[in-house]
């Protein structure tokens, strides 16, 4: 019958593709900023255009190439978060292409192939829209995944250029590398095993790929003399950064809120995924069907490092869960012709149902100003900020909610674009009302801190506890006697928009 084949032409549409993830990421090109963490990562993009290394002019705990990859975000001159918004669509589709060749290598079956890319897309709508430190290492994992696959019966040049591939994910976020420990596992598993040489071999090919390049990474910081930062910032502190557990509201009840919400935005692609766990697929051979199925249910170690549970935190799954769920989803395919209306009704209710649903929230979050960005409050402070000083007037925020510079137009004038790092880097709103911030300042970069302020003369002084803004009301600036003293000797109060006090530098004598 006429348009019994519609779905599986439609599947190896790439332009159909584009399409749908252009629809599903619409919210991005709509409402700007989506998150805290895109501004975090393009105000050092920034800095990365106009000749910075990450960590030596702006700094925050994240390797280095998330930064490197925002420097598109100060493309038009004035920050803009629409280069990356654009980029996240090609970065969805593409790793799905990437995962659609994996899954034919591995499976030979071009509807299992030709589904994985849809089923990657699905699998991102866990999260908002955003263009994540998550989404940029699935690329990167994506290639490592079908290297992996080929090398069964290729070179261990394949298996070293995977380890590349693993190394550059891990230099978006440390936890990429997962996957080479997960990986590494089945092959040594396989090598005890059967005693076979060759998979030891491959564990060690990987694992040298893995270790290029952050050499290279090294070299280049080592060259610039900010070997040192690198080491401090992207290794000590970031290990460091689920600070005191005992500060923060129990962990378990975000995990399971995140866990369904998350899950629930996905479900179809987990289903398919737990039943290829459960029963091997007739076109799922191994190898490598266990080191796949490893490599997805070992995820959730990197997922609850630290015990924050963010929402995009669960991307990490989805180039995995694509992989894993393509064979059953193949299947599916083959028999649609076969199946009655009503069924195959079900099926794209099924289907459709959380992906639109997905989309409308976005869309439905956005125009009720849900966003961290719409806060009228900060909008009220940033509109206060761009009328009442000049453009090339810096500021110092007291506060972690970066994007007060991006709606203000105005750069920071301190290496401390946030202050989390100042007392503990804990998240705010995970914080127990009777937490006190002076027990967890960080006295090092308080005395930073106020080098930067005295040696750039950073003209404005925002503070937003009284604001309430962001739940910094639970982190005073009276925590941080030596900054609040520096406040009230070098600056003087000339507004208080939304209830923020705004601080202009004292005209001081030549």
């Amino acid at each position: 019958m006429p348009g019994q084949d519609l779905p599986p032409r439609l599947l190896r549409s790439v332009p159909a593709l584009f399409a749908a993830t252009a629809f599903c990421r619409i919210a991005g090109l709509v409402f700007d900023v989506l998150n805290i963490d895109e501004v975090d990562f393009a105000l050092i993009g920034r800095s990365v255009a106009e000749g910075h290394l990450p960590y030596s002019q702006l700094v925050d705990i994240k390797p280095p190439l998330t930064y490197i990859a925002f420097a598109p975000a100060a493309l038009f001159g004035r920050l803009s978060l629409l280069p990356m918004h654009l980029l996240g669509i090609v970065l969805v589709a593409g790793t799905g292409l990437i995962l659609g060749r994996a899954v034919l290598r591995w499976t030979g079956d071009a509807l299992a192939a030709a589904a994985a890319p849809w089923l990657y897309l699905l699998a991102t709508l866990c999260d908002v829209p955003s263009t994540t430190s998550e989404l940029l290492l699935n690329l990167p994992t994506a290639l490592a995944l079908l290297l992996f696959v080929e090398a069964e019966t290729g070179s261990l040049l394949l298996d070293l250029l995977a380890g590349v591939c693993i190394g550059l994910a891990s230099l978006f976020k440390h936890q990429g590398g997962m996957l080479l420990a997960s990986l590494g596992l089945v092959l040594l598993l396989r090598a005890v095993r059967r005693r076979e040489l060759r998979s030891i071999l491959r564990g060690m090919a990987m694992t040298i790929g893995l270790l290029l390049p952050w050499a290279l990474t090294f070299a280049v910081y080592a060259q610039a003399h900010l070997l040192p930062q690198l080491l401090d910032w992207c290794f000590a502190r970031n290990f460091g950064y689920a600070g005191d557990a005992t500060a923060a509201d129990p962990a378990l009840p975000r995990f399971f809120l995140s866990t369904a919400t998350c899950i629930g935005g996905t479900l179809p692609v987990w289903i398919l995924a737990l039943q290829e766990t459960a029963k091997k697929s007739q076109n799922a051979p191994e190898p490598p069907r266990t080191a796949l199925l490893a490599a997805l249910w070992l995820t959730w170690i990197p997922v609850g490092t630290g015990g924050r549970f963010y929402e995009h935190y669960y991307l990490q799954f989805a180039p995995l869960l694509a992989v894993v769920a393509a064979p059953r989803a193949g299947g599916w395919i083959a028999e649609w012709p076969k199946l009655a209306r009503a069924i195959k009704a079900r099926a794209a209710f099924v289907l459709l149902v959380p992906a639109l649903a997905g989309c409308a929230f976005f869309l439905i979050k956005g125009a009720a100003g849900g966003y961290q960005s719409q806060d009228p409050k900060l909008v009220e402070v940033a509109r206060f900020l761009r009328e009442e000083t000049r453009p090339d007037e810096e500021l110092f925020v007291w506060g972690h909610i970066s994007p007060l510079y991006y709606l203000a137009d105005r750069r920071p004038g301190t290496r401390y674009f946030h202050c989390s790092v100042l007392v503990g880097n804990f998240d705010p709103g995970h914080l127990k009302p009777d937490f006190d911030a002076s027990r967890h300042v960080s006295e090092r970069d308080v005395a930073a801190a106020l080098r930067d302020l005295e040696d750039h003369r950073v003209a404005i002084f925002v503070d937003l506890a009284p604001a309430k803004i962001h739940h910094w009301d639970r982190l005073p600036l009276s925590s941080v006697p030596a900054l609040a003293q520096y406040l009230h000797a070098h600056y003087q109060l000339f507004g208080s928009p939304a209830g923020a006090l705004v601080y202009r530098r004292k005209s001081e004598p030549l």
